[in-house]
């Protein structure tokens, strides 16, 4: 399985955090499963999760409320849906870190 899937109404992609690291940035392909992504802020009471939302949100410039964790809330392993991003423009974006 792929680290993304599209669905009508959203990409689902699926990523695997390195919380606690020097700076927010994607860090390649886990497993060939899973987006890797650094977050630098550490995994306090839900932090590098609102870390993530941010870096996603800017990345692929969408609201905040246009991502969303599916799974994965405690968890270094998490799927979440992004919302009012078509396939191209998130292939457009994402390419240049895989």
């Amino acid at each position: 399985m792929p680290f993304f899937i599209i669905h009508q109404e959203y990409i689902e992609i699926n990523v695997r955090i390195h919380p606690g690291a020097k700076k927010t940035a994607f860090n390649g392909i886990w497993d060939d499963k899973q987006l890797k992504i650094n977050i630098q802020t550490p995994p306090v009471d839900g932090k590098a999760n609102e870390a993530l939302i941010v870096f996603l949100s800017k990345f692929f410039h969408i609201r905040k409320s246009a991502v969303l964790l599916l799974s994965g809330e405690t968890s270094r392993e998490k799927k979440l849906a992004l919302y009012d991003i078509d396939e191209k423009t998130f292939m457009k974006k994402i390419s240049p870190y895989l």
